[in-house]
C-alpha cells in the first residue's frame, strides 16, 4: 500500500467516520502479515541469489573473464544487498504486526 493510498482511506474515514469493525481490523492485520512474510522470504531468496552470483563470478574470474567477474560480482552484490534490506526490513514490519494483532485480540479476549 503506497502513501497515496493511505491518504485515500484516511480521507474517507474522516469523511464518513468510518471505523473498521474488528473483525475488518483482525483481516487488515492478517493481510499485512502475509505479505510481511512473503516479502521476508523474497529477500532472503535474493541474499541466497547474491552469494551465487558472487560465487559465479569469482569462477568465471578464474577462466580469465575478468569483464564476467565485474559483471557477476556487482550483481552479486547488490542482490545480496537489497535481500539483507528487504529481509531485515520486512522482519520488522512482521514483528510489529504480530505485537499490534496481539494488542487487539487480548482487550478483546478479556471482555
Amino acid at each position: 500500500m503506497n502513501a497515496y493510498q493511505i491518504i485515500y482511506i484516511l480521507l474517507i474515514q474522516l469523511i464518513l467516520g468510518y471505523v473498521l469493525s474488528e473483525q475488518a481490523k483482525m483481516a487488515h492485520l492478517q493481510e499485512k502479515i502475509k505479505r510481511a512474510k512473503s516479502n521476508k522470504r523474497a529477500g532472503a531468496v535474493s541474499m541466497i541469489l547474491g552469494v551465487v552470483s558472487i560465487s559465479a563470478g569469482i569462477m568465471v574470474n578464474r577462466t580469465g573473464q575478468s569483464l564476467g567477474f565485474i559483471a557477476m560480482g556487482a550483481l552479486g552484490i547488490f542482490l545480496f544487498v537489497y535481500g539483507l534490506y528487504a529481509s531485515v526490513r520486512y522482519s520488522r514490519e512482521y514483528d510489529n504486526t504480530m505485537k499490534e494483532l496481539q494488542s487487539t485480540v487480548v482487550p478483546s479476549s478479556t471482555a
